[in-house]
């Protein structure tokens, strides 16, 4: 039996960005869609100025099902901008750890979600909430891409 393949998505022809007060429609960009088993290509590897935050968390077991119902209704909140990813990967090797993974296209979409952070209040509102239900303060890593060719 084959490896699934990976699947390109045209979602919208434009996706509507916020910043100060100013809507801007700005072409969406085409998200390859990773099935199990699948691995990145080398382009998308190597995709300059990509940016990927990682927040190591920690939640209590009986805590796990209010963070899954949390991130259902915040998710599409924070990808709403375009340009941006969220996963939750749980680690095997320590219960109660996950990873959320921001992915963001380029740096521009990384800076505009700062400034939501900054200055949004519904964003400011769901991020109090997500902290309330962690055991921990979130582990915060930023990473960039680097070019390996």
């Amino acid at each position: 039996m084959s490896a699934p393949k990976a699947m390109t998505a045209r979602l919208n022809d434009l996706e509507v960005g916020e910043l100060d007060g100013q809507l801007d429609h700005v072409p969406r960009r085409e998200r390859r869609i990773l099935v199990a088993g699948d691995t990145p290509t080398l382009a998308e590897m190597e995709t300059p100025g990509r940016v990927v935050l990682d927040l190591e968390i920690s939640v209590a077991e009986p805590r796990l099902a209010d963070l899954l119902a949390f991130l259902r209704r915040a998710v599409p909140f924070y990808e709403q901008p375009g340009g941006i990813r969220v996963t939750l990967l749980r680690d095997d090797q320590r219960p109660g750890r996950y990873i959320e993974r921001v992915e963001y296209v380029d740096e521009a979409a990384f800076a505009l979600d700062q400034l939501r952070i900054a200055e949004v209040e519904q964003m400011k509102a769901l991020l109090a909430e997500w902290r309330g239900l962690l055991q921990d303060p979130p582990v915060v890593r930023v990473y960039r891409t680097i070019g390996i060719a």
